[in-house]
């Protein structure tokens, strides 16, 4: 993954961050293929070896998750801690900017997909119980529930650096979300 990235980084593209794009096409497989996201830089100069630069990634990435097998939680832990810890080396402050992006990007895709709406509901109680009743997956749901409430924390808060513990475990939830959704019963 070193690899990739230093080859990433010489076109000046976040990995961590396109590891993301990657994570959310998980999530809904209408959002972000390979040709959509390599097209973004087709005015370049470098286009050409950035493509297959980026498709070198992209394939890796994807069989990355397509390796992970959401019935065995040790072995997929160690698998997204893995993944963790490259994105804490690579590209940490990056990352950590766009935090707030990503998360919403994340619950806007959720919720476009199940068709979800919590308006109505006043208490994390209630909108459990609502969106257990529309995703069926406990797991998920789980998940969605503190993605939302660590979305409202760095709204109602505005903080620019969140704690490294609290990142970790912000974008490790965001990693168990779109594997659960992708490779879950649906």
């Amino acid at each position: 993954m070193i690899e990739i990235d230093t080859k990433l980084k010489k076109y000046n593209i976040s990995a961590s961050r396109e590891i993301f794009y990657i994570l959310l096409d998980c999530i809904d497989s209408d959002i972000s293929k390979y040709d959509d996201l390599v097209n973004i830089y087709k005015d370049r100069s470098d286009f050409n070896e950035l493509k297959k630069d980026y498709k070198e990634f992209y394939d890796y990435v994807h069989n990355y998750f397509e390796d992970i097998d959401i019935n065995k939680e040790m072995l997929m832990h160690h698998k997204i801690i893995e993944l963790v810890d490259f994105i804490l080396q690579s590209d940490y402050q990056e990352l950590q900017k766009d935090l707030k992006v990503v998360i919403s990007n994340v619950i806007d895709i959720i919720f476009i997909k199940y068709h979800l709406n919590i308006i109505d509901f006043n208490t994390n109680e209630e909108i459990k119980k609502y969106l257990l009743s529309k995703i069926k997956d406990e797991k998920v749901v789980n998940i969605l529930v503190m993605l939302l409430l660590a979305d409202t924390t760095l709204t109602n808060k505005d903080l620019e650096d969140v704690p490294e513990e609290e990142f970790e475990n912000i974008i490790t939830n965001i990693m168990l979300i779109a594997l659960y959704i992708c490779k879950g019963n649906k």
